[in-house]
């Protein structure tokens, strides 16, 4: 391998390294900024605030929710039937859908 590749590799690492180490103070708050919070529990209780009023608001809307239909379910509804329109053949017989159809042989088999 040529050193010139070597170099360039490494100054690639380098780079990613800086700015991951840049990106993860900055989100984690891990700089200079993170020493300023003055007063923890009131931070938490800011948050505590907010989710309470979150979760009023979302109590709100489940009560004005109008009432589910018929408890809840889905009433099923089979498709139609499918009609097929055989032109041209005067011995040609409609064709009926079984009522019921079975998928499962039994477990028998003809191997």
């Amino acid at each position: 391998m040529r050193r010139l590749y070597v170099a360039v590799a490494a100054l690639v690492v380098a780079i990613a390294v800086a700015l991951g180490t840049y990106t993860v103070t900055r989100s984690a708050t891990l700089g200079p900024a993170a020493a300023n919070v003055p007063n923890v529990s009131a931070v938490v209780s800011q948050g505590n605030q907010r989710l309470n009023a979150t979760e009023a608001a979302l109590n709100r809307a489940l009560a004005q929710r109008p009432p589910a239909m018929n408890g809840g379910r889905v009433v099923y509804v089979p498709p139609r039937p499918v009609v097929v329109n055989v032109s041209g053949s005067a011995s040609a017989v409609p064709y009926t859908p079984q009522a019921t159809q079975h998928f499962d042989d039994g477990g028998e088999h003809g191997d």
